[in-house]
Formats: structure tokens, sequence, C-alpha cells
């Protein structure tokens, strides 16, 4: 009876095991590791604070970006961004903001987006993209910065094909 016992809270105990390391909970599909941090060449993702009062323009005729407060001004300068495009314009301080709820019932957070831009380095600047981005995240008024990464969508037979290689993988 023991035995038996045992042998039954052993299986039950490998097949949780093994259950969880399948488990994907995040349901992303893990790419190869060398397209895991591709990214495309010379941008960048800037958010701004919502407090802060950085105004960004760009002339696209003569290259030049001007921002209206100095030291992201200078950064901007120094790396040589040649263009600057505010990708949400239309979003920003709500007069009543949204009450969304999650899933889970908690209420979500209504985040001002027209502060986010993407930012073009010069191809005659010669700089790297993580060390623009590791300079402007050192300024106050600045929430993120990171290269432009490449987000791939997969469509269903696709995954299933992944997770069948993968199986093979591990």
């Amino acid at each position: 009876m023991k035995k038996t016992l045992l042998v039954t809270i052993l299986f039950m105990f490998a097949t949780t095991l093994i259950a969880q390391s399948n488990n994907n909970e995040d349901e992303v599909v893990k790419i190869d590791q060398w397209n895991r941090y591709s990214f495309r060449e010379n941008e960048v993702i800037v958010k701004f604070k919502p407090t802060s009062n950085i105004q960004i323009s760009s002339n696209a005729q003569t290259k030049l970006v001007t921002a209206s407060v100095k030291s992201v001004n200078n950064v901007l300068a120094d790396f040589g961004i040649e263009e600057a495009e505010t990708l949400m314009p239309n979003t920003g301080k709500r007069i009543s903001p949204l009450k969304l709820k999650a899933f889970n019932g908690s209420t979500l957070k209504d985040n001002d987006m027209s502060k986010l831009y993407r930012l073009r380095i010069s191809k005659d600047a010669k700089k790297d993209v993580h060390e623009v981005c590791s300079q402007l995240q050192t300024l106050d008024d600045v929430e993120y910065a990171e290269p432009n990464y490449i987000v791939y969508s997969l469509a269903e037979e696709e995954i299933a094909k992944i997770k069948e290689i993968s199986i093979f993988l591990e």
C-alpha cells in the first residue's frame, strides 16, 4: 500500500514538472537567439516623461532636429540625429481619463503616449544605436530609450511548427 502511494506521488510530481517546463506563461513564441535582438539600423525609440515639456521638431530638407530642452538638444546634435517622428501624436493627457479594466479586474493605467518618438541616426555619424540609447537614458526628461526592435507576428501554423521543432532542440 505504501509502495503504491509513493509511486503515485512520484508520478504526479514528475508529470507536474514536465507540464511546467512545457508551459509558456506569457504565450510568446521564443525566436532563435540570432534574431532575438534584431532591430532597425540607425533607429531609436525614445519616450519622454509626461511631465517633460519637450517638443522635438524635424526639418526634412536640412536634416536638422532640434529639441526645446537644452540637454536633449545637445545629445541629438552630438549623435547626428537627422530625423524625428512622433509615433502617436493624437494621444495625450485626456480631460477625463479612460477607466479600463484588466481581465483580473484591476484598473489599467491610461498612459500618455504623445511623447513617443522614432529618431533616425545619420549614417555618416557612425554611432552605435546602443550608445545613443544609453546616453538618452541618462537624461532626466527621458522615460526610456531603446533600439527600434523588429517584432515578429506568427500565424498559428508557424507557431505549431516552432513548437514541434523546439521539442527536438531541448
